[in-house]
């Protein structure tokens, strides 16, 4: 229409026709403008959403494509925007639900973190090991399942397209999905390709507040049948500011032939799962050994509200690991002398990888410092 609009050589009657227009839009046509000889264009119906769900299947692979992979094995780089550094990732991924990743940080050393399909967990040199529990699990259980295009119907109770939005310079529809435990998710799915274009998420970490984050997704590419995102760029709201991570795919295999314990919890995650040891799971569970023992980020005490006075602070112990990152929301309070704080004397960071299946997040890292 903008083209049209172009066209028309008297800018008189191009500033009526586009005052018109958006008088039409608004539902209001004024009678200055009022053309009673022109009918109003018929507004195209919005499609149903298992019509956009169902049409990415198909321009990605189809759902036999789908069903023949059983496992995945991707290598990211990953490189954080605002910081200036990049990180190393290797993800696993098989059915039902099982995922593994490993992170090499220049900046943060050593994160691991998946799921067995029972156990959630987070392991870090920052923060120690944490188990994911409440709606955190949930949350982490729900990103985690595997070949979840052709699964939507099982994952999400309500599924709905409420409009069209034009997001990357592309217009798309947008769908709002509802799981059966957790919040809403929005996706936007290309009108043109019926690719997916974009999500809009909250990643959630036991003890931590709640982060909104968006991520999008580009350059696809064809493997073994499948079309995937070889490219993704996630947003995060974090301490009263946008964190970018720009995910690059170098290789993806398929039907890998795994070791049986793959997806088995490290011993530091089960020395936590012990009988009668409830009491330090429950304080790693509330917030990782650098938040304090449970007494830092949930509440508002701790990330939420700018990040003061929280998870960590700027203890002794995290003098070292601070100087490898400039950028975090270090508190003030002191962590106890057994607890490892993150970089920046903050919350444990967002290093949040996406699945380019289908542009869920995992679970991961949560909190206010680093990346």
């Amino acid at each position: 229409m903008k083209a049209a609009i172009s066209n028309i050589k008297c800018s008189t009657l191009r500033s009526i026709l586009i005052r018109y227009l958006g008088a039409l839009a608004a539902g209001v046509v004024f009678g200055l403008v009022m053309w009673p000889d022109v009918p109003a264009a018929a507004q195209e119906p919005l499609p149903d959403a298992a019509t956009v769900l169902d049409r990415y299947v198909q321009v990605t692979g189809g759902k036999a494509a789908y069903e023949r992979i059983h496992n995945r094995v991707s290598k990211e780089r990953v490189l954080h925007v605002e910081m200036d550094f990049e990180d190393s990732a290797v993800r696993y991924a098989a059915t039902p639900n099982k995922n593994y990743t490993e992170i090499e940080s220049e900046a943060f050393g050593a994160i691991r973190h998946g799921t067995d399909g029972d156990t959630v967990w987070y392991l870090a040199d920052t923060i120690g090991p944490v188990i994911q529990e409440g709606a955190a699990r949930t949350s982490g259980l729900h990103a985690s399942a595997f070949n979840r295009a052709v699964r939507w119907r099982d994952l999400y109770k309500k599924v709905e397209c409420v409009g069209e939005e034009v997001v990357e310079g592309k217009t798309c529809y947008k769908l709002i999905m509802t799981p059966h435990e957790g919040q809403p998710e929005t996706r936007y799915y290309d009108k043109e390709s019926g690719l997916l274009v974009k999500t809009a998420t909250t990643r959630l970490f036991s003890g931590m507040p709640p982060m909104p984050m968006e991520v999008t997704f580009r350059d696809y590419k064809e493997v073994d049948g499948l079309l995937i995102a070889h490219e993704s760029k996630q947003s995060m709201q974090q301490c009263g500011g946008t964190r970018e991570m720009l995910f690059t795919t170098t290789s993806i295999k398929h039907n890998v032939d795994l070791p049986a314990d793959r997806f088995n919890p490290p011993k530091e995650i089960l020395a936590l799962m012990k009988p009668n040891d409830t009491g330090s799971g429950a304080a790693l569970a509330a917030g990782g050994s650098g938040c304090g023992g449970g007494s830092g980020c949930s509440g508002g005490s701790g990330c939420a509200g700018g990040c003061s006075g929280g998870c960590g602070g700027a203890s002794a112990s995290a003098t070292a690991a601070a100087e490898k990152s400039s950028g975090g929301c270090g508190g003030s309070g002191a962590a106890p002398a057994t607890a490892k704080a993150s970089p920046s004397g903050g919350c444990g960071g967002s290093h949040a990888a996406t699945t380019q299946e289908s542009g869920d997040q995992p679970a991961s890292r949560g909190g206010c410092s680093g990346g």
